[in-house]
């Protein structure tokens, strides 16, 4: 009887894999960011910034409803781990898309904060 060894390739793309997947998320970090509108006052901003929240969550929840399980933009339309992954990954990616948006529409600009 002889146990099964895993191969060495194995053993040596894993941690390759992991340490690639690490520099693409470190990459595609961002810098903070404020939002400035002339003005605009503290209480301003909080309305505006929940009015925003709350709209582009709706219009993202509504999104995901119409399209149902068939198409996601991802590609991964089926029921996998993989599948609900991507397709919550592209419910917030559009939802920060909208909040964005209406916060531009508001008059408010995004200005980048050092670290």
């Amino acid at each position: 009887m002889s146990a099964h060894r895993p191969s060495s390739a194995g053993a040596v793309i894993y941690p390759v894999l992991i340490l690639f997947m690490a520099l693409i998320a470190a990459a595609c970090a961002k810098a903070p960011v404020a939002w400035d509108k002339p003005g605009a006052s503290l209480e301003d901003w909080n309305r505006d910034q929940w009015d925003c929240r709350a709209k582009a969550r709706r219009e993202a929840e509504k999104r995901i409803r119409q399209q149902g399980p068939v198409f996601r933009s991802s590609g991964f339309g089926d029921d996998t781990t993989l599948g609900r992954q991507m397709a919550r990954y592209d419910a917030g990616r559009d939802e920060r898309r909208m909040f964005e948006q209406c916060l531009k529409l508001r008059g408010y600009s995004k200005k980048q904060t050092g670290n």
